[in-house]
């Protein structure tokens, strides 16, 4: 009797390690998820203050080719937003 409880002991002790391991792994996605915001807004605003692709690529580290895709992505999204406001405004 006194192994059953021991065991019943050690799992509940496994399964809040498991749960502390699991939330411990969401914060650092979750901040990992923020530094990425930051790096997008820190890209975003290089291109638009006219640096360039390379040097934007020796401050944030991140590379020159993902810097060309959010440049487009901004970009395509700047006119979709212009095009909607020239309608609603017709």
């Amino acid at each position: 009797m006194a192994n059953i409880l021991n065991t019943d002991k050690q799992i509940a002790v496994i399964a809040v390690i498991a749960v502390i391991a699991v939330i411990a792994v969401i914060a650092v996605i979750a901040v990992i998820a923020v530094i990425a915001v930051i790096a997008v807004i820190a890209v975003i605003a290089a291109l638009a203050e006219g640096f360039s692709i390379r040097s934007i690529e020796r401050m944030t580290g991140i590379h020159r080719d993902r810097i060309m895709r959010l440049g487009v992505r901004v970009g395509q999204g700047s006119v979709r937003g212009f095009i909607v406001q020239e309608y609603d405004n017709a």
